[in-house]
């Protein structure tokens, strides 16, 4: 207790002491209707509503110093929400002026960029979250995001490819995997990218027809087709998962592709013959 609280008479002492108390439960009021307002189970005429609510217990929170910086990120976030532009790029810069080394400010502030279509400066804003607090999943997923809106395809893959592999729970990465990946070609076989796309092969309730471009391009550089030449055991093809599963899953729409897996057909069906169907492997494929 300082010096100056201890001057206190014992009523003004209760309420400073009781201050923290109130700020804590005006935020989580704020917070809840806040959240309440992004809702998609809330009804629309509510949604207003709930929003108003929010930006009204920020409003008096921005009044006291502690917490000023959070009402004032929380007003920037209310602000983007309805498109004043302008309005939540004033709130955040006053929060950064109070911290400027919290993650969140500087995450709100790449999403007000990213509404402007400003990309680097969002890209700035993002990285800046992640220097702060590298655990910062969402900042690192709308980085890949601000990626993929510029155009820069093949950097946002990686960069949501790196996301899933860290966390492969995460319905909204493997969402946003998926939207890129159907752009992504492989330039050259590579045996870390087939372990990750027989695992994307193998998940459920996703559109894997989004793999075909990938998996077509990487069948491609692994078995040489474009090269007449390419001598290719069928044995070989027999224990390759990611062809099997892309056999089961995909279509292809390669010419290549196509008259390979023709070839293919006619090998297995006349070695099967000579064999009498014992070659349980080259039954399965």
């Amino acid at each position: 207790m300082t010096q100056a609280m201890k001057n206190l008479h014992p009523q003004e002492l209760e309420q400073q002491v009781d201050k923290p108390k109130k700020w804590k439960e005006l935020q989580k009021r704020a917070l809840y209707h806040y959240d309440k307002s992004l809702d998609a189970k809330t009804p629309s005429e509510q949604t207003v509503a709930h929003r108003g609510k929010a930006k009204s217990i920020a409003l008096q929170l921005r009044e006291m110093e502690p917490i000023k910086a959070t009402a004032n990120n929380l007003l920037a976030r209310i602000a983007l929400d309805e498109g004043f532009y302008q309005l939540a790029e004033h709130h955040i810069n006053e929060a950064l002026v109070l911290s400027e080394k919290d993650a969140g400010h500087w995450y709100t502030f790449g999403h007000i960029k990213l509404a402007q279509k400003h990309f680097n400066d969002a890209l700035t804003c993002f990285s800046n979250a992640l220097d702060i607090k590298p655990g910062h999943t969402r900042a690192a997923t709308s980085l890949a995001y601000t990626l993929a809106r510029q155009g820069r395809v093949v950097e946002a893959f990686q960069a949501y490819r790196n996301l899933y592999r860290l966390h492969p729970s995460d319905a909204h990465v493997k969402e946003k995997l998926f939207e890129v990946i159907s752009s992504i070609r492989a330039d050259y076989y590579q045996a870390d990218l087939e372990k990750d796309a027989i695992g994307w092969l193998k998940l459920h309730n996703v559109d894997h027809q989004a793999l075909s471009t990938l998996v077509m391009s990487l069948l491609t550089h692994k078995y040489q087709l474009s090269d007449p030449n390419a001598v290719i055991d069928i044995q070989d093809l027999a224990k390759d998962e990611l062809l099997k599963l892309s056999l089961e899953k995909l279509y292809f729409t390669n010419n290549d592709l196509e008259l390979f897996i023709i070839l293919l057909r006619k090998q297995v069906l006349l070695i099967s013959i000579a064999s009498q169907y014992n070659d349980n492997g080259l039954l399965q494929l």
